[in-house]
């Protein structure tokens, strides 16, 4: 059985393993599906796959972080169609095969894929920002 505790709204597993990495990019994107086989929800995101070999020709393969790790980061970013931001998000996908981005890069779900609109704000609006991200893996 795993234990947790709540900070705020956030319950992080006792028997987490913590990751802290300082100046990380984080970008936005959209898309119709998740690697992990959930439906899309404003709280996923993405991070790296294990190895750029672990990366089949569908453009997805296993997650650098088990998919349900937490990832909190230290500076809450804006979600698309709301005033609201968020810090706190789940992976649940992966990208950036090429590993052009930040060793620990997290890209935050905002949008079906067929959405123009939140398409082009995450490029314009959204872009490339840096933040420092804590990964909380269940162990």
């Amino acid at each position: 059985m795993v234990l947790s505790f709540i900070s705020g709204i956030l319950a992080i597993p006792v028997s987490a393993l913590t990751v802290l990495s300082s100046a990380q990019d984080i970008t936005a994107y959209v898309d119709s599906a998740l690697y992990s086989g959930n439906l899309p929800y404003q709280g996923a995101c993405a991070v790296h796959p294990h190895q750029a070999s672990d990366w089949p020709n569908t453009g997805s393969g296993p997650a650098k972080y088990p998919f349900g790790t937490t990832v909190v980061l230290s500076t809450p970013v804006p979600m698309y169609g709301s005033t609201s931001t968020r810090s706190t998000f789940t992976v649940e996908d992966t990208g950036d095969l090429n590993f052009v981005c930040s060793p620990n890069w997290v890209d935050i779900w905002q949008g079906q894929l067929n959405d123009i609109g939140a398409k082009n704000w995450c490029s314009t609006t959204f872009g490339k920002r840096t933040s420092d991200v804590t990964f909380y893996v269940t162990i």
